[in-house]
């Protein structure tokens, strides 16, 4: 059985906030780097809560790692989230995530 598991990373960089979830199992993870840009802008245009958007971005990615083979990360900012600051979705997401080198 696969056990995921989500942890937020501490990092120096003021501009993003970083996220990781990770198969215990294989040892892949997924890192996802959320713009404080895109945090800014849904506060202002929509009032919307960005931690429930936070929240349900996890939680649309956390299937993809139980199938990955190799280590990504996935930026998200205002170029792959609609202006109605929906989540990606697992499949959409797909296109965005890059393999980490």
């Amino acid at each position: 059985m696969n056990k995921i598991i989500i942890s937020k990373l501490i990092n120096n960089d003021e501009n993003k906030i970083e996220w990781r979830i990770s198969n215990s199992e294989t040892g892949h993870y997924l890192n996802i780097s959320i713009s404080r840009a895109l945090e800014d802008a849904m506060k202002k245009k929509r009032n919307l809560s960005f931690n429930r958007f936070e929240s349900e971005q996890i939680n649309n990615l956390s299937h993809l790692v139980t199938n990955i083979q190799e280590d990504y990360v996935l930026n998200i900012d205002e170029s792959n989230i609609s202006s109605s600051y929906l989540p990606l979705k697992g499949i959409d997401a797909l296109s965005y995530m890059k393999t980490v080198e």
